[in-house]
Order: structure tokens, then sequence, then C-alpha cells
């Protein structure tokens, strides 16, 4: 974008309601956006107030979980950016004291409808079947209550935080790409129909190639403010969570909502892709 035409867009970008995800997996998606380096302002919040914004039209455009695509039509998403994983995500786990085919009850974060529904469609490989209670649960009740046969999701900068202190850890990022070969895709810039163009696209690329480049820093800032080993963050930026929504991440979401709609846990979708 030229200077001129960045110039026109920026009142127009002014005007677009952003909404981005609070925890430290997002800031290298966020970063030119957070630094000001944009046009564009950005209003934090948690996954599931994201996408009851997106639902109730009451922002434009927001990274959000993708299970939000199931919620209503209309929505359409930017072609080159996810939070996802190949593998082992780190920060979106099963904890318990025993191992999950022998839970009775699981509780579920409410942070995130895309990691509830990925448990559970995990939980019903894992148990053949067996049948499993959930129900949904702050993280007060989580940090009481899991123990002998209750377990519990935990997703986000609280997994990050509380992962070593149960005896088993399922890792669902590494659980999905066992069972289906594929990557998971947690969460994407989600937009309402007709608010992407290029301009908008070309921003949102721009803002993860600052954050990719700084993804040190980010390391190192969140340890400042929050505590915790910089090297770690680091590694779990650089090797845990990808940013690239390339085909074979396409693949793995198109999976996601596949076995989800078979299992009843999610609506029918059909993928909007901006200039697909």
């Amino acid at each position: 974008m030229t200077a001129a035409s960045a110039q026109s867009r920026a009142p127009a970008l002014a005007h677009t309601r952003i909404g981005g995800v609070t925890y430290l997996n997002a800031w290298p998606v966020l970063y030119g956006l957070m630094l000001g380096r944009e046009p564009a302002h950005i209003r934090m919040a948690y996954p599931s107030v994201l996408a009851q914004q997106l639902v109730s039209r009451a922002t434009d455009l927001a990274l959000a979980p993708v299970a939000t695509l199931a919620l209503r039509s209309g929505f359409e998403l930017a072609p080159n950016i996810c939070i996802g994983a190949d593998g082992e995500v780190a920060s979106v786990l099963v904890i318990s004291e025993r191992p999950i085919e022998e839970l009775e009850l699981l509780l579920l974060d409410t942070q995130s409808k895309t990691s509830v529904v990925l448990a559970q469609l995990v939980a019903r490989e894992l148990r053949k079947g067996k049948a499993l209670e959930v129900q949904a649960a702050e993280a007060a009740r989580i940090e009481r209550d899991v123990h002998g046969a209750t377990g519990a999701v935990v997703i986000g900068d609280r997994a990050l935080a509380i992962r070593d202190r149960y005896t088993h850890v399922l890792d669902l990022g590494a659980a999905w790409r066992k069972w289906t070969g594929l990557p998971f895709v947690f969460a994407a810039w989600i937009a309402q129909r007709g608010v992407l163009d290029g301009d908008l696209v070309e921003m949102l690329d721009r803002s993860l190639e600052h954050g990719l480049s700084a993804r040190r820093e980010i390391a190192h800032l969140w340890s400042a403010q929050n505590g915790g080993d910089p090297q770690f963050f680091e590694r779990y930026l650089s090797e845990h969570i990808r940013y690239r929504l390339d085909p074979s991440f396409r693949a793995g979401l198109e999976e996601f909502f596949a076995r989800g709609r078979a299992a009843g846990l999610l609506d029918p979708v059909e993928l909007h892709f901006h200039g697909d």
C-alpha cells in the first residue's frame, strides 16, 4: 500500500471495530496493531467475549476462536493468519490425576468453544465411546475440584502456568495430530461479511510480520509483566504455536468442522476466505 493510499484508508480503519485476544500466543499476530504502527484501534478481550461480539455484530473483525463460525452464518476469514499447532501446542490441555480413560467428569474452561469441542472429540476417541460427563466451570472451580476422577480442560496462559502441577497432562494439539494426521487451527481473523478488503488483509499481514520478528522481545516483555522464564515463552511462540494458515491448516480446519458436526457438537459451517 502506498503512503497516499494508507493515508486515505486511515479514517476508515480508525472506525473499524477490531478485537484481539489477551493471550500471549496472540501477541505475534497483534504486535503491529498493539504498537500503533497501523492506523487502527484494537480492543482486547477473552476469546469467548470476542465470539459473542462477532455473533451480535458488536465488532467488525476479531482474532477469535474458529468455533465462532458455527454460531451463525455471514462470516469471512482473513486468508493468511491463524493461531494453530502442528502437534504439541502446550497451552490447550486436559489436566487430571488419572488418565482421561478413567475420568468420570470433565470440567470445561468457558473461555473458548473451540477448545471445548476439541476436548470432547478427543475424549470420545480415546475413551472409545465410553460416556464422560462434562460441565462448564470457571477457573476457581477448576483449581479446586480437579482431583480423583475429575479432570479439566484449561487453555491459554492459565494452562502454561499450571501444566506442571498435575500427574496427567493431555496436550490436545498433539492428540489431534496423532488422531487425524493434520494440524489444528484454534483461532483466526473472523470478520463480518464485507468488512475485509485487500488493504485490511495487508495490514493484518504486516502486523504479524512485526510480531514474528519480535518473538524474543515479546517473550521478555511478557516475563517482565507476568513472571516466568522468557526462554520458555520464546520457545512456546517459536516452536509450538503456528501462525500461517497454509493449505494443511485449512485442511485441519475443515476436518475439525466435519468431525464436530458428525459428533453433534457443531452446526454446519461453510468456510469463506477473503479473496478465494
